[in-house]
């Protein structure tokens, strides 16, 4: 699939460079003056460029998309009550917090849009749970936040996952915001 979005991608930028896609006299758009084959590599064009993962917003600062991908993953591959799932949702939940830690304002758009394109490409399962795991996650990352003997206890048996001295509660909230209307809204659409 991303080889196909990248071939297309190739495709429009060779048929850019060559000048197929500039208007003939009295045509009315450059699409009338596209031969058939020329519009549908430009249309599969716009289509990758839609359906394309990076979470770059058009106005704003790109996130981590290797961090951002990597918090996704853990919570989409948790599994509750299995071994040393209270150990794993601690590691879960600081992998989170940490990417809260790096997140700016400037990012909004860029962690939508990343967030939305990684949960549109879950359907079923994956999708289902995804959306049990984030309120655990949520959970843990709050009482990490929250402190206490008993997180401090599983923390340092999940090997001290924290990469930072202290974190914002107000980053992690922006955060888990557009995580969880992301969510919402892949939900809406079935």
């Amino acid at each position: 699939m991303i080889k196909g979005r990248w071939i297309a991608l190739i495709c429009a930028a060779l048929l850019a460079m060559s000048g197929c896609g500039a208007r003939e006299k009295g045509a009315q758009s450059s699409e009338e003056a596209l031969p058939q084959s020329s519009q549908a590599s430009q249309q599969e064009s716009s289509q990758a460029k839609e359906a394309d993962p990076s979470p770059e917003g058009e106005s704003g600062e790109p996130v981590d998309e290797a961090a951002l991908k990597a918090v996704l993953d853990s919570i989409a591959q948790y599994e509750p009550d299995t071994a040393g799932s209270s150990l794993k949702i601690v590691i879960v939940a600081a992998k989170l917090l940490d990417f809260s830690e790096s997140y700016n304002a400037a990012q909004k758009q860029a962690l939508e849009t990343g967030a939305e394109n990684y949960l549109t490409a879950l359907t079923g399962e994956a999708l289902g749970l995804f959306s049990d795991n984030l309120p655990y996650v949520d959970q843990t990352v709050r009482e990490i936040l929250a402190g206490g003997e008993e997180i401090e206890a599983r923390l340092e048996e999940a090997g001290n996952p924290l990469e930072s001295e202290s974190y914002s509660p107000d980053l992690y909230e922006s955060v888990y915001a557009v995580l969880n209307d992301a969510l919402a809204a892949r939900i809406a659409k079935g």
